[in-house]
């Protein structure tokens, strides 16, 4: 589908994402909404700040639909078992907080 625009005449729909792509978009919007550095998330950090950052990244890839565990384990460096953990925790953590709660 082609956008047409007053300024530039037609605009050619912008190219899809690969999975790849998809991916490191999604640890990048995550990073920058916690205000950490995607190499934090990918490291061996264990601030609360970075954990917290980490584990709302594993929700975000595995609720691509596409993803196992394992896959965003590899991804993140981490281990199936510690995602697994991290999205239980990530939950958790957006089940008691006050604006997930009125969303």
């Amino acid at each position: 589908m082609t956008v047409l625009s007053l300024w530039k005449g037609q605009i050619p729909p912008p190219a899809p994402l690969n999975r790849r792509e998809r991916m490191e978009a999604a640890l990048t919007d995550v990073a920058d909404e916690y205000n950490v550095t995607t190499e934090a998330i990918l490291g061996p950090s264990k601030r609360l700040k970075v954990c917290a950052a980490r584990q709302a990244a594993m929700h975000r890839l595995y609720a691509l639909g596409w993803l196992s565990t394992a896959q965003v384990g590899r991804f993140l460096n981490r281990d199936h078992s510690t995602v697994v953990y991290g999205l239980k925790a990530h939950r958790a953590r957006m089940a008691a907080s006050p604006e997930a709660q009125a969303a």
